[in-house]
């Protein structure tokens, strides 16, 4: 049986009162900021890949190579293109189009390199800026597929589809921060945070399927392994940091 990818596979659809200690509280919140995970480990089953990451001077990702694999990241005002190669031949081409505050407006695909097998996706967000739909089209059907998408608390906890319908949970004690399943997907996938979200994702369901999502901690507080076990699958996600 094929195992389950829960890092490639996803679709669009912590009171000191010491001054000692609160220095040292404000030194790890410093290299939290000045982070960023250069190396990621996915051990999925009996198979590894490891994920090298480099960044520009602006802090966004660069290039992502996983063995025969490459995608190049350029920017060009609000828009990212992501140009995938896989053994040195074209592999897929995207374009993503993001608002003043980094959220998504509009994200092409290109599966061939003349162009011609393409799907589109529009983003829609209500007055205070949070989403509400996305609506797909492809160049074999102009008739629109609609995803539908529920937010509480800041969280993604809805996408539904005419095909699925998932549900998320988060931990309400642990906030968000890189390495954390829905950014971790979006970043080697899109270069931007394509859900942007308040904690750490605890479960993702899809009707009978339901994945737990479980976080280790370094001692500077970021997120060192990623577990997501769904019924006898368990994946595992290891990263490693450069902090300047």
């Amino acid at each position: 049986m094929k195992s389950k990818c829960f890092l490639t596979c996803f679709l669009i659809f912590p009171v000191f009162v010491s001054i000692f200690i609160s220095c040292k509280k404000n030194d790890v919140v410093k290299k939290k900021s000045t982070c960023r995970i250069v190396t990621l480990t996915d051990l999925n089953g009996s198979t590894s890949t490891i994920y090298n990451i480099s960044y520009n001077n602006d802090g966004k990702i660069s290039t992502l190579n996983s063995g025969v694999s490459s995608s190049v990241f350029t920017y060009s005002g609000n828009t990212v293109l992501i140009n995938k190669t896989n053994s040195g031949s074209f592999s897929e081409r995207d374009s993503i189009t993001v608002n003043s505050n980094g959220k998504p407006l509009n994200l092409r695909q290109y599966y061939d390199q003349a162009g011609t097998n393409w799907s589109n996706i529009v983003f829609e967000y209500d007055g205070s800026g949070v989403m509400l739909k996305s609506e797909e089209t492809n160049n074999s059907s102009s008739t629109l597929q609609t995803t539908l998408y529920s937010f509480t608390s800041g969280n993604l906890v809805g996408i539904q589809s005419t095909s699925d319908n998932l549900t998320l949970e988060y931990f309400s004690d642990k906030t968000a921060q890189q390495g954390d399943y829905l950014g971790i997907v979006s970043l080697i996938n899109y270069g931007v945070n394509l859900y942007p979200h308040t904690n750490l994702v605890k479960s993702l369901n899809s009707g009978s399927n339901l994945t737990n999502f479980d976080y280790e901690m370094n001692t500077d507080g970021l997120i060192s392994k990623l577990t997501a076990t769904s019924g006898s699958t368990v994946e595992t996600i290891t990263y490693q940091y450069n902090c300047n």
